[in-house]
């Protein structure tokens, strides 16, 4: 876990060997399952350039069988949620999350994955608070940034485009690297009147080489995915 909070794809690989070692020692060992699916998932979303669809099964099987093993551990529900939404699975993955948080009510890990699941299913509001409350009950929690990448993504969606760039410049302290988030970013400084900023963010983004997979990320839904897309065309076109 250690290497897998790193975020770098030197350690995600590391994770992912310490991951398997504990496996082959222990195949009941519901952690040794749910840890190598969260870093299969950080080697797809982050790592990799590889199609969602086709290494998203392994990670989905790993964190089924966490569960199956030890069905009161609330974190491997809380994979499980996040892997479902992954694949789509809005409602099943808010159920997943809700009976995650209903075992362990404390755990910022779980509360952020029932607060992102709840996001991109709809329901903003209560994503927002839970993610609020993540970030209150771990302030130094290595996944801060990715609970603020969220965070910046819900109040966007939520038209709350000042929030959301206040956000999304948190993110680019926690993590620079990060670069997925400039666009949206973009379409919000845009939406508050700076077209040209926007225009110029827009600019250097497609020069970072953009990954071409989050133009239709699978785990946005239709109607959120089409605004976004309209609004990025908007942004991008001549005056």
């Amino acid at each position: 876990m250690w290497h897998f909070a790193k975020y770098s794809s030197e350690d995600n690989r590391a994770a992912l060997g310490f991951f398997r070692q504990a496996i082959a020692l222990d195949p009941n060992f519901a952690p040794g399952h749910y840890g190598y699916a969260l870093a299969l998932q950080w080697e797809i979303w982050h790592f990799s350039r590889r199609p969602f669809e086709e290494v998203q099964g392994l990670a989905r099987s790993e964190a089924e069988i966490a569960v199956s093993l030890d069905d009161k551990d609330a974190i491997a529900h809380a994979v499980l949620a996040h892997i479902k939404m992954w694949g789509g699975e809005w409602e099943a993955a808010i159920a997943e999350a809700r009976v995650a948080i209903n075992l362990n009510p404390n755990s910022a890990f779980v509360i952020s994955m029932l607060g992102c699941v709840l996001g991109f299913g709809g329901y903003r509001e209560e994503a927002l608070e839970r993610l609020g409350q993540a970030m209150r009950a771990s302030p130094h929690d290595p996944l801060m940034w990715l609970w603020t990448v969220w965070t910046a993504v819900m109040r966007y969606l939520s038209r709350d485009f000042q929030g959301a760039i206040q956000a999304y410049k948190q993110v680019f302290r926690l993590r620079p690297s990060f670069i997925q988030v400039q666009v949206t970013y973009a379409v919000c400084l845009a939406k508050l009147g700076g077209i040209n900023e926007a225009r110029e963010v827009l600019k250097r983004a497609r020069m970072q080489d953009q990954d071409p997979r989050y133009i239709s990320p699978p785990w946005m839904r239709p109607e959120d995915q089409a605004l976004r897309l309209n609004e990025i065309r908007l942004v991008e076109a001549p005056e």
